[in-house]
């Protein structure tokens, strides 16, 4: 519904506004988001890269709004298996963003989050942490929380489990979702990876009853919500096999791990590290 309510608003805005109006560039941003959103990655690839032509024309390159672009183009690129272009475009991003005066801090939390969040897809944890750690500092000023201190409190603590550290992997987890749940609603898809994720911190930190419920629950939602295949559901299969198969239990861990390598492998490419590190796994089993 929201791919075909932004579908619909692009092209009215084409049809009165013209080809190259900003506020076309700001529809088209929001159409690459549903795209994306929707497990169609590939398709949101171009309405983003007309977005960044739109706004450089009419701004100039160092523009906010170029900047805003470039970190959804690199979320985007993340989800297609363009880590080095993604990579470069939020760092790029990031640097044009805080270059510039007078940024509101809600802003700038924005795009600490969605820098993190694609460092972390590109494998550079301690960038991510810091990034998305200034993120949540900055949202918890602002007051009651909401879905975007959820969502980065979601995605810092995924990132800190992967680091290691997983008594602050939990505590984040549950603050995330429970914050996600009461502002979005416990069925939205970025609930539901949520769930996912703070399952494998549970269990990763000892909890393992509690984290394998939670895991499984955000497997069967992304499962439901997603059965086309979708970046996250690869996730939550690779996330449960990998906690079966650290807890022995192999002959559940290995349909997991092989289905989550098998769209990997289709939408990221074998070489990509994400694939490989399902690769590992499943070797290992």
């Amino acid at each position: 519904e929201a791919t075909r309510l932004a579908l619909d608003v692009v092209a009215r805005q084409r049809r009165v506004l013209g080809e190259r109006h900003d506020r076309l560039a700001l529809s088209l941003r929001l159409l690459a988001r549903a795209l994306g959103d929707a497990g169609r990655a590939e398709e949101a690839l171009p309405p983003i890269a007309e977005a960044v032509d739109i706004h450089r024309e009419r701004f100039g390159a160092s523009h906010p709004q170029v900047a805003m672009d470039l970190a959804w183009q690199a979320l985007i690129e993340a989800r297609t298996g363009r880590l080095v272009e993604a990579e470069r475009n939020v760092r790029w991003a990031l640097a044009l963003f805080t270059a510039q005066p007078g940024i509101a801090a809600s802003d700038l939390a924005t795009m600490h989050a969605y820098s993190g969040v694609v460092l972390a897809e590109a494998g550079q944890l301690e960038d991510a942490d810091e990034r998305l750690s200034q993120a949540v500092s900055a949202l918890r000023a602002e007051g009651p929380g909401g879905v975007f201190l959820g969502r980065a409190l979601d995605a810092l603590g995924d990132v800190v489990r992967q680091r290691g550290q997983t008594a602050r992997a939990a505590e984040l987890g549950r603050e995330g979702l429970a914050l996600l749940e009461g502002s979005i609603g416990a069925d939205h898809p970025a609930t539901v990876l949520a769930r996912a994720h703070a399952g494998a911190a549970l269990w990763a930190a000892g909890q393992a009853g509690e984290g394998e419920r939670l895991l499984r629950a955000g497997l069967q939602g992304l499962e439901a919500k997603f059965p086309d295949g979708h970046p996250d559901l690869a996730t939550a299969r690779f996330l449960l096999g990998d906690a079966l198969r650290g807890s022995d239990r192999a002959v559940e861990a290995r349909p997991l791990l092989q289905a989550a390598l098998e769209w990997r492998q289709a939408h990221f490419g074998p070489a990509d590290p994400r694939t490989a590190a399902v690769r590992r796994a499943l070797g290992s089993v």
